[in-house]
């Protein structure tokens, strides 16, 4: 799915990782706290942290616009207003801690729950990169073999080249009821037949993709799942036959690696390091 517009989960990625390097030069433990609740996003609902729409930086701030058009901006190095109101909204909704009465401060239980939800992140991208280095080295299409995570899943329909997803999903629709219907991130409600046409523009097919997943995985209608799952299987089965194919997509595969893994890892393991010495505030 390569675009000229960088994902905003790439942005974010890309703006903790500035800010950490800032962070090693003055030791601002105001910062380090405002990249730490960055930092619990970065993986928040999958490695497209679909609930962000958009990031928008300046020299001093950040502005984050949510799903359902709310948004955060918080000064950086500044423990304002802003920036608590910012942290018990992660608290709630990133990291699971109850709501507090007292919003004065941070969480009691901020940090041993930004270090718990890193960790998180830490030990899936470390069962994502076995997975995907012995893929690599195996038969993709049976990767399928036994079901598949849904992180896993999203990493692998992410290497393939656009017009191959489009022939996928077109690919899978025929087999669904026509009258079957979806919800977008807005809520709205959106029919299969229109959900899978074929897409250029890289955001909509982030969201396609999500929309897919949801299918694929969904509990409440077992025989969409099973389509879903045996379709994709038979998709892929065909597609690495031609090795030209196959050979590209071990090629994003090794990129995902070198690109979005690796610097992961290194960002969530020195934040967990740093966590470990002790809270900053």
């Amino acid at each position: 799915m390569a675009s000229s517009v960088t994902p905003a989960s790439v942005q974010l990625l890309h703006t903790v990782t500035e800010q950490l390097g800032k962070w090693a030069d003055h030791n601002d433990p105001i910062l380090l706290t405002q990249i730490l609740l960055l930092g619990s996003v970065t993986m928040f609902e999958g490695v497209g942290t679909p609930s962000v729409m958009g990031i928008q930086t300046t020299p001093t701030t950040i502005t984050i616009r949510w799903e359902g058009a709310s948004s955060d901006t918080i000064t950086w190095g500044v423990m304002d207003d802003a920036s608590i109101r910012f942290a018990h909204y992660i608290a709630r909704r990133v990291l699971s801690i109850a709501p507090q009465q007292d919003r004065t401060g941070l969480p009691e239980t901020l940090f041993h729950h930004l270090q718990t939800r890193l960790s998180y992140y830490l030990s899936a991208l470390e069962v994502t990169e076995r997975r995907l280095t012995a893929l690599m080295a195996a038969d993709i299409k049976r990767t399928f073999d036994g079901g598949v995570e849904p992180v896993f899943l999203f990493v692998l329909l992410g290497c393939l080249p656009l017009d191959q997803l489009n022939a996928l999903f077109l690919y899978v629709q025929q087999f669904l009821p026509e009258e079957l219907t979806v919800s977008t991130v807005t809520g709205k409600p959106l029919n299969i037949a229109n959900l899978f046409q074929p897409a250029a523009d890289v955001r909509f097919m982030v969201e396609k993709v999500n929309m897919y997943l949801d299918l694929y995985m969904s509990p409440q209608m077992p025989i969409i799942r099973e389509i879903t799952q045996s379709k994709t299987r038979a998709y892929f089965e065909k597609l690495m036959l031609n090795p030209a194919v196959r050979d590209g997509l071990i090629q994003n595969l090794q990129g995902i690696l070198d690109y979005q893994i690796s610097p992961r890892k290194q960002l969530y393991t020195l934040l967990i390091r740093i966590l470990k010495k002790g809270a900053p505030l």
